[in-house]
């Protein structure tokens, strides 16, 4: 059940965050697709107004929705809060701005205060040339120090791991919802998984849909602005590529989402084959969203198909070849 944050505490958590007296707060519940509840903010300092998101991370903020829905295992409020935290801040690279947190492990209260970027969602923009600019945006994040394997654990060692044990827990979650419909998949779902847990590893968003992405025009300039960390991972960076080229993209304009990530990836972070490292990651996020819950409808701009997805990537080469190598090892 939902219990709204009490606007008392919220005065006194943003005024122990600016360190001024705040005179007013107007707060408006967004209507989005977040597991938790989020409120935009206008904070009156000085006669002056600030808009701010206020992220209610806490579990009794879990929206109505998305409750019993989202896997427990994946909830770590404090993944996202140190990857604003602690991350951020050194990656430099124009995300939402941390205004500050609030964490009491004690009474489970996880609150972040954020900058309010005013700008539209990826999806909205129908220029696939704004796509690619964040290919290559991602491409810089994923090589960023910032998002070393070591560097983000050691600040954030609440993100997700995605070892084998993760993905086949995907699986088993997806049989146990769709059943004999999964029954093609599977084989060359562990070819997949195998693949990718042979790439090499960075930090990733976990849900770089084009949902999560806001695009802000400024001028000659854009500002690529991630939003909603819940499932930031350490894992092979063509998992987010994979899911921003997911959609309405045809097979060509994915790989060319793909192709502008690769190209300006440093060589070490570059997968061996890039169209088979895209079939696998798009395979494996199907398999995820199929395993996500079996009472679950997506937002409208979010619905697909996709088993029907899984099932087309499995007939393509890439995940073919994947399996015939396999079988030619197992029969010396």
């Amino acid at each position: 059940m939902i219990r709204p944050a009490e606007s008392h505490e919220v005065y006194a958590a943003l005024e122990e965050i600016f360190r001024k007296s705040v005179s007013e707060v107007r707060r408006n519940r967004l209507a989005c697709s977040s597991t938790f509840t989020i409120e935009e903010l206008e904070v009156t300092i000085d006669g002056r107004p600030i808009k701010v998101i206020f992220k209610n991370l806490s579990r009794n903020a879990i929206v109505s929705s998305a409750a019993g829905v989202k896997p427990d295992f994946l909830y770590a409020p404090m993944r996202e809060m140190n990857v604003y935290r602690h991350i951020h801040p050194v990656l430099n690279m124009d995300t939402a701005r941390l205004y500050g947190a609030v964490v009491d492990q004690f009474t489970g209260r996880y609150w972040l205060f954020l900058e309010n970027v005013a700008a539209p969602e990826l999806y909205q923009f129908g220029n696939i040339d704004v796509w690619i600019e964040t290919a290559r945006w991602l491409a810089r994040f994923h090589a960023s120090h910032a998002s070393e394997p070591e560097a983000a654990r050691s600040v954030a060692p609440q993100l997700l791991r995605h070892d084998a044990f993760y993905y086949q827990t995907w699986l088993q979650r997806a049989i146990s919802f769709r059943g004999c419909a999964l029954e093609p998949v599977k084989s060359y779902y562990n070819e997949a998984i195998d693949y990718l847990l042979r790439l090499p590893r960075t930090l990733i968003h976990g849900e770089f849909y084009a949902t999560n992405v806001l695009v802000q025009k400024r001028g000659s300039s854009t500002r690529i602005c991630p939003i909603d960390w819940e499932m930031a991972a350490v894992a092979p960076g063509i998992l987010d590529v994979a899911a921003l080229a997911s959609g309405k993209w045809n097979r060509a304009q994915r790989l060319s989402i793909a192709k502008a990530w690769y190209d300006s990836l440093p060589e070490r972070l570059r997968p061996p084959d890039l169209v088979t490292a895209l079939d696998c990651a798009q395979l494996q996020i199907s398999v995820q969203w199929l395993g996500w819950s079996d009472r679950w409808q997506p937002p409208r701009e979010q619905a697909h198909d996709w088993l029907d997805e899984a099932l087309c990537i499995c007939s393509r080469e890439s995940l073919r070849n994947l399996k015939s190598e396999d079988d030619r090892f197992a029969r010396l």
